[in-house]
């Protein structure tokens, strides 16, 4: 790790620090790295040397580490109902991934903390989601409409 103190990169806080890996362990059965044309880590023991490098590190306070992994499950969430072809989910997530963007900036982070999505009422599933959907239906229904 490059810097002796041990510091948040993200926010700058010194308390709380934590070691966060940019490739996550958890990910580290599907990588296959491409290193040039004649290289390829691909064996487990390579990817496991290469996760465990200081390039591969970090400091990020708690704060910050808990903001990451909730990006990264909020979009992983939002590429699943892309995938699955669902709106009223893609907007649910959209609309918490900026909350979560909004309420973590590095220095409201560092002044009170990491905030979930969930603190904000607006981003509950069960109020919105049948206007949302009978909104979709009613789009969906026009533009059947105007092919039809």
């Amino acid at each position: 790790m490059a810097k002796a103190v041990k510091e948040c990169s993200r926010c700058g806080a010194t308390r709380n620090i934590e070691v966060d890996h940019i490739l996550a362990k958890k990910d580290w059965p599907m990588l296959s790295i491409t290193i040039d044309s004649k290289h390829t880590l691909n064996s487990i023991k390579d990817i496991e040397a290469l996760l465990e490098t200081p390039k591969n590190k970090r400091y990020l306070c708690r704060a910050c580490h808990d903001y990451r992994h909730a990006r990264e499950l909020a979009l992983a969430e939002l590429r699943k109902a892309l995938l699955r072809g669902e709106p009223v989910k893609v907007s649910m997530w959209i609309f918490r991934l900026g909350l979560i963007e909004w309420g973590n900036t590095p220095e409201k982070v560092k002044e009170q903390g990491y905030t979930p999505y969930w603190n904000y009422p607006e981003t509950h599933y069960a109020p919105w989601y049948p206007k949302m959907k009978s909104l979709v239906n009613e789009h969906v229904a026009k533009e059947q409409v105007k092919l039809g």
